[in-house]
């Protein structure tokens, strides 16, 4: 009974391991098809996530770079601007415009329009009216012309600086406009001058984005890199709006196209021109005034497909994920070893080294350069290469200069003089070289600077015994030439009386 009982047993066990395999036969790949279905969405869940991720990081960089380059602009416009309201010449010009006055007053604004660049830059009497002008000779010239209604001219007559964008009203140009008042020792004020800088070059920095704009509160686009949006309304505007545009001629009369449905907030999603986009904004220059950035829809798309597609490969992206992690950090490295490496020989390196921005601000200094002219280098990155740099050195620097920007030349050297903290004058051997962008555009300057302030003091000693030497010379010459002809004298005078005798 045992026996066929373990028989039996015997022979049932192999039916139920067969049954059990069935069983577990359609179960597992089940698993692993309901496994990838949710792997699967999940993954392109997190994908499109990564995707709008990667949206927002891109245009936060973006936005970023654009809105510091903007800031950047309108900082050097209100400094200039400063300057100019401050200068020795505007006053005299707005409280007594007569010939000699407006004529150091246009002197002047035409040295800052053609040393920073500007478009126009104007000085305004206290009724708003063009007193002198760098345009003053051009067809379109400010010369004679009120904007009283104009908020740069408005603001500084407030005792308040104002940045203002809008279209010319002479040359219909879009310009950012800068208004400095100008004030007498009382503090009253008298006037204003404007510094107006066009934006064409400024709408270069939205290119690569077809539908990024710098747009004003009402939601007018003034820059971007499509000309043909120029002026339209990003969102709609209220009736109130529009009156209030046309009334200030801030921008072209007529009515305002409408691109989008609503005002877009920061993540938004939205339709322009046909396009579905993710929308980004941010507040940069004057009160209102923003960038909006709409990032079409399709990368996350294009994310969302590779996710389905990469779910039957996951173990196969999952390698190259790792070895593009693996090469990402190696190449992280291998920049941070070098950034190292440049950091220390541009430390320890024995001559003077910086790095200067296109204006001549020190950006990077080393302690060489510290201890040629005495300033720490916290100090040094306050100024200007101009601000230590002899008066009569300086017009030949800024001519290498412009010609180094302009593709000119590729580098040059010449000898100049630095003012030493302590007062004295320091002469240095200046080498320096320009960087530039892949698509060309100068970003800094690389200068070397070496102090040969003894060879200068040595060769000048050399000259000054050379000189001596010459006089010497010439003086024992005359005397050697005396009395040769005295010798002659005797020797005519002996001869004499010999035939007298």
């Amino acid at each position: 009974m045992k026996k066929d009982s373990q028989n039996r047993d015997d022979i049932d066990l192999p039916q139920k391991k067969f049954r059990l395999g069935k069983k577990n036969n359609l179960s597992v790949p089940i698993i692993l098809f309901l496994v990838t279905i949710v792997a699967g969405a999940g993954l392109v869940q997190f994908l499109e996530r990564i995707g709008m991720l990667y949206l927002k990081n891109v245009s936060e960089n973006t936005m970023t770079a654009v809105a510091n380059a903007l800031e950047d602009e309108m900082h050097h416009i209100q400094s200039a601007a400063g300057s100019m309201a401050g200068a020795p010449w505007s006053l005299p010009a707005v409280l007594s415009p007569n010939e000699e006055n407006l004529k150091k007053a246009n002197a002047a604004l035409d040295r800052y329009r053609a040393n920073f660049d500007f478009s126009v830059c104007y000085l305004l009497d206290h009724k708003g009216t063009t007193l002198a002008t760098s345009n003053r000779n051009d067809p379109d010239s400010f010369l004679g012309k009120n904007y009283a209604f104009r908020p740069y001219f408005q603001e500084p007559m407030r005792g308040k600086a104002t940045v203002y964008l809008a279209q010319g009203i002479t040359n219909r140009e879009r310009g950012i406009y800068v208004g400095y008042p100008v004030k007498d020792v009382q503090g009253k004020i008298l006037g204003a001058v404007v510094i107006k800088k066009k934006v064409f070059e400024i709408d270069n920095l939205l290119l690569g984005h077809p539908h990024f704009f710098y747009v004003s509160p009402e939601g007018i686009i003034f820059l971007s890199s499509n000309k043909e949006v120029i002026f339209k309304a990003l969102w709609p505007l209220t009736s109130e709006q529009e009156q209030g545009l046309e009334k200030s001629r801030q921008f072209p009369k007529g009515s305002f196209e409408t691109m989008l449905s609503r005002m877009p907030q920061d993540g938004d999603i939205l339709s322009i021109l046909g396009t579905r986009s993710l929308c980004f904004r941010k507040f940069v220059g004057p009160e209102g005034w923003s960038l909006v950035l709409c990032m079409p829809f399709q990368p996350v798309v294009y994310f969302r497909l590779f996710g389905v597609i990469i779910v039957a490969f996951s173990v196969t992206i999952l390698v190259i994920l790792l070895l593009w992690a693996s090469m990402r950090n190696r190449t992280l490295d291998l920049l941070r070893e070098s950034d190292l490496r440049f950091r220390g020989a541009f430390e320890s390196a024995a001559i003077g080294m910086a790095l200067v921005g296109l204006e001549g601000r020190w950006l990077k200094v080393n302690q060489a350069i510290c201890r040629i002219v005495g300033y720490s280098a916290e100090e040094l990155l306050t100024k200007t290469f101009q601000d230590i740099t002899h008066s009569e050195d300086l017009p030949k620097d800024l001519e290498n200069i412009r010609q180094l920007v302009n593709g000119e030349i590729q580098d040059y050297r010449m000898e100049k003089r630095y003012f030493h903290k302590k007062g004295h004058v320091v002469w240095v051997l200046l080498a320096v070289s320009l960087v530039r962008d892949p698509q060309g555009k100068p970003l800094y300057f690389i200068s070397q600077i070496e102090d040969i302030t003894d060879r200068k003091a040595a060769e000048e000693q050399l000259n000054n015994k050379i000189e001596e030497l010459q006089r010497f010379n010439k003086i024992a010459v005359g005397r050697e030439l005396k009395m040769i002809e005295l010798k002659e004298q005797l020797k005519n005078y002996e001869q004499n009386q010999k035939g007298m005798g």
